[in-house]
C-alpha cells in the first residue's frame, strides 16, 4: 500500500473515532469499556460487571454463538438496554441495518434485554454556533428496532450457513 492510501485509511479511522467521541458526549456519565491491554474475555467480563451499575456504556463487548461484537453505545432505561451504532455517513443504511441486526442478535443472545435499536449518523447540514459544532444538532437518530427484530430469523439462517450449525430462530 502506498503512503497516500495508508494516510487515507488513517484519516477515515480518525474521522470515525471523532464521530463516535462526539456521539458519546450526548450520553454524559457513560463508562468506556477500554480495550487497551485487555483480552476479549476481559472486555466481556468488564462489560458484564459494568452493566450492573452503569446507565450508559461505550464500546461494550459481547459474545454469543461464537460471534463477538462491540456496541458503540448502550443506554439503560427501565431495566432494558437501548443499542446505538454510530456512523459518520448515511449513504449505506442497509449496511448499517445489517450491522445493527447482528449486534442485536449477539447481545440479545448473550442474555441482555434490548428495548430499542438505533443508528445515529451525521446530519449532513449540522449546526455550528460561534464556530463550535453543537452535538445535539450534529446527529440524526433512526429507530430501526422493528426492522432489526424482523431480521433476526435471517441472521440465524446466515450464521447457520456460515457455521454449519442448526440453531433455530426463536
Amino acid at each position: 500500500m502506498d503512503d497516500n492510501s495508508n494516510n487515507l485509511g488513517k484519516a477515515c479511522i480518525s474521522e470515525e473515532e471523532r464521530t463516535r467521541e462526539m456521539a458519546q458526549k450526548l450520553f454524559p456519565g457513560g463508562v468506556n469499556i477500554s480495550s487497551d491491554g485487555l483480552s476479549i474475555d476481559d472486555q466481556i467480563r468488564r462489560t458484564a460487571e459494568t452493566m450492573q451499575t452503569a446507565k450508559v456504556m461505550f464500546e461494550a463487548v459481547f459474545c454469543y454463538d461464537g460471534v463477538i461484537v462491540k456496541a458503540d453505545i448502550m443506554r439503560k432505561r427501565r431495566n432494558k438496554w437501548e443499542l446505538y451504532i454510530v456512523k459518520n455517513g448515511k449513504n449505506s443504511m442497509d449496511i448499517y441495518l445489517l450491522e445493527l441486526a447482528v449486534q442485536y442478535y449477539v447481545i440479545y443472545g448473550s442474555g441482555v434485554t434490548i428495548s430499542r435499536a438505533y443508528v445515529k449518523h451525521l446530519y449532513p447540514d449540522y449546526v455550528r454556533i460561534n464556530g463550535t459544532i453543537v452535538e445535539k444538532l450534529y446527529f440524526v437518530t433512526v429507530n430501526l428496532t422493528s426492522r432489526v427484530e424482523k431480521m433476526q430469523a435471517a441472521v440465524v439462517r446466515k450464521f447457520n450457513r456460515v457455521t454449519g450449525r442448526r440453531r433455530s430462530p426463536d
